[in-house]
């Protein structure tokens, strides 16, 4: 996942975006999954306490916006773009939270879902940089070429480096997803031109080479994020995995044991522990 903070709008450039809008609308229309559709309750007594709450005030938005963080650190984010579908039934419900429930749907790995979302949302503000931004880049892990155009076009409506670096970042997320691993390496090594410290960046160039078998290229990636930003627990999960396929298995504990001191919800390290450690 590469959702992106918050960037300042370029208002001057407002009135070429809608082009970005409707390009997309001409080239895709995916169909929603229903899976997030609904709201679900799951469980637990605060959320369900919470639940009822808003059943008794469905009016308050402060109660929602509990529920739907409580749900988030959760990790229950198709429930959480279900409470956003419900509340986008109510009469006068803001359109912010079509951004977030898009958000949502991404998270829960929902991408047609959010794909809409985001469509629906931009019909609302079609100059919001960051919501076409997410939309491209949901576009390009779901694997959809259009994500191409819509990087070029958004790097046009908005000629500023930084935001470039991250139109070249989602043409080289979708060059992975097609395993076009060369094609990816150029545009994120672009990327990276414009930003050394771009970490998605480093990540999706090292998921290439360890996807093409390239484990050593793989690590020395990681290794460098790692450099960049000693507390990138996904850097040292990964050179973990990359020494295991190396045959390395002391150094992967190492480097699991380094996982999990940065960030102790990270699962697949502890079972990575148990399984080579005797």
């Amino acid at each position: 996942m590469h959702i992106f903070a918050n960037m300042t709008k370029f208002g001057i450039y407002a009135a070429r975006l809608a082009v970005v809008v409707a390009l997309w609308s001409c080239q895709n229309s995916p169909t929603p999954s229903p899976a997030g559709a609904q709201p679900n309750s799951v469980g637990s007594g605060w959320v369900t306490g919470m639940e009822a709450a808003i059943k008794l005030h469905p009016d308050s938005l402060p109660l929602y916006d509990r529920l739907l963080d409580t749900l988030a650190k959760r990790g229950e984010y198709a429930a959480a773009a279900g409470w956003c579908q419900k509340l986008l039934q109510r009469p006068n419900a803001p359109s912010y939270y079509l951004y977030v429930q898009a958000d949502f749907y991404r998270m829960a790995q929902q991408q047609d879902s959010a794909i809409q979302a985001y469509r629906q949302f931009l019909k609302t503000d079609p100059q919001n940089e960051q919501v076409l931004l997410n939309l491209a880049n949901t576009t390009a892990e779901a694997g959809y070429p259009v994500s191409l155009k819509l990087a070029d076009s958004i790097a046009n409506a908005f000629p500023d480096a930084e935001l470039r670096s991250r139109c070249w970042f989602i043409k080289g997320v979708y060059y992975n997803m097609a395993k076009q691993y060369d094609s990816a390496r150029y545009w994120l090594d672009k990327a990276l031109t414009i930003n050394h410290n771009f970490a998605e960046a480093l990540m999706e160039k090292g998921y290439s080479f360890f996807d093409q078998g390239r484990y050593d290229d793989a690590l020395r990636t990681f290794e460098t994020l790692s450099q960049l930003n000693a507390k990138y627990a996904d850097a040292f999960y990964w050179m973990a995995k990359c020494e295991e396929q190396l045959g390395r298995p002391e150094a992967a504990i190492a480097h699991y044991h380094k996982t999990l001191a940065i960030d102790i919800s990270i699962h697949e390290a502890r079972q990575a522990l148990k399984r080579l450690q005797p």
